[in-house]
Parts: structure tokens; C-alpha cells; sequence
């Protein structure tokens, strides 16, 4: 061996959580790091690319309103919180499926279509797709 990393290594981003962090925390402990460290930063890394995509995006998981972020999209400076701050559009969806799609195990479209991901006051599917490429790019 010359030492060097695998491709994985050199290609996975930092933000990602990996399976032994799920294996040690409860699932409500990794979403709640999935929404306030990978999303936050991949959101601000990435923002850029969506210079079009505005408003408060509420996410609600496993149907829980204690389970609520808010991704604020209404700036540039964008914030993922749980401070309830009103919302433009929302999204349901189970706790296991935000896990999966995390971690690569199944995609966003998919899931969207089988019905497993619910929406609330958006009418452009373009402006949805734009918002997952935002956060699992």
C-alpha cells in the first residue's frame, strides 16, 4: 500500500453522517444533526446555484410538529432553525426516509412520486426539485 486514501475518501463530503453516527445516536439525535449541520452548511455552500429559490420552507417529520425546521431561503443568508417563523411551503415526510435519502440508500423523485414524501402549497414541481437538489447536492 502507497498510504493514499480511496476514491471514496477523497470524494465524500465532510457534512455527510456516516453509519456509525447513526448507530450511535437515537434517530431524533441524527435528524436533528442532519437539519443543523449537514443541511445548514451544504445550504450555504450551495446557494449560489439556486439564486431563484426564496421563501420558509417547513419540514415536518414523522408528522410531529415538535419535529419542525425551518429552512429560510427568503435572503441569501439562508437559516435552518427550529424557531417557527411562518412558512411558504411545506413538506411530510417520515423520519426512516430522510435517513435513507441521507445516506444514498433512495432518492428524493422516487420517493416523491411513490407518495412517501407530502407537500403542502407548492404548485411549481420544478421549484421542489431545485429545493432537493439544494440540499442533498
Amino acid at each position: 500500500k502507497l498510504g493514499y486514501g480511496s476514491l471514496d475518501d477523497y470524494y465524500s463530503d465532510n457534512t455527510k453522517i456516516s453509519l456509525g453516527k447513526t448507530k450511535e445516536m437515537g434517530d431524533f439525535d441524527v435528524i436533528c444533526d442532519i437539519f443543523e449541520n449537514r443541511f445548514d452548511t451544504t445550504i450555504k455552500k450551495n446557494r449560489s446555484f439556486y439564486p431563484t429559490l426564496d421563501g420558509i420552507w417547513k419540514v415536518i417529520i414523522d408528522g410531529e410538529a415538535d419535529k419542525a425546521w425551518y429552512i429560510d431561503l427568503s435572503n441569501q443568508k439562508s437559516t435552518v432553525n427550529q424557531n417557527n417563523s411562518g412558512e411558504n411551503f411545506t413538506l411530510f415526510l417520515p423520519g426512516s426516509l430522510l435517513l435513507d435519502l441521507v445516506e444514498g440508500r433512495r432518492d428524493a423523485i422516487e420517493a416523491f412520486f411513490q407518495g412517501e414524501i407530502q407537500t403542502s402549497g407548492i404548485d411549481d414541481k420544478e421549484l421542489l426539485m431545485n429545493f432537493g437538489r439544494l440540499l442533498f447536492s
